[in-house]
């Protein structure tokens, strides 16, 4: 089993708290896992981490979720994104991918298949780092 520190850290920003506590029951085995529950939870948690990846809810209390994208970008390591949304529509897929989501989910989710995407795009991102020194 993997130690905490050897876990990448994934930020959900959901604001439905059992969605999110059953999700990070399903992926903490993988993941060590924050939540925030608004874009301004998410952006105190940017301040305090540098996660690996980041899950994110169209829908929040105080926004848009696509709105987080320019906290993000700001990052010194941009993070994997995967937006997800119990809402999809064509034009926010469109919009999530070309801000630079990698993938995008309708809920409910495939966790198999999510935690799978996700350390595929970790790991990826990782290597074009090494290959970019």
């Amino acid at each position: 089993m993997a130690s905490v520190s050897d876990k990448p850290m994934l930020l959900i920003v959901d604001d439905e708290q059992n969605f999110t506590e059953s999700l990070q029951l399903a992926i903490e085995d993988e993941f060590t896992v924050f939540i925030a529950g608004s874009l301004e939870g998410a952006r105190v948690a940017l301040e305090r981490i540098a996660p690996a990846a980041v899950l994110l809810d169209l829908r929040l209390p105080d926004g848009d979720g696509l709105e987080l994208f320019n906290d993000l970008n700001k990052l010194a390591k941009l993070p994997v994104i995967v937006v997800m949304t119990a809402y999809a529509s064509m034009e926010s897929i469109v919009k999530a991918l070309s801000k630079g989501a990698v993938d995008y989910y309708t809920k409910p989710l495939n966790i198999g298949k999510l935690k799978l995407e996700l350390k595929r795009n970790i790991e990826s991102k990782a290597e074009q780092k090494k290959i970019a020194q």
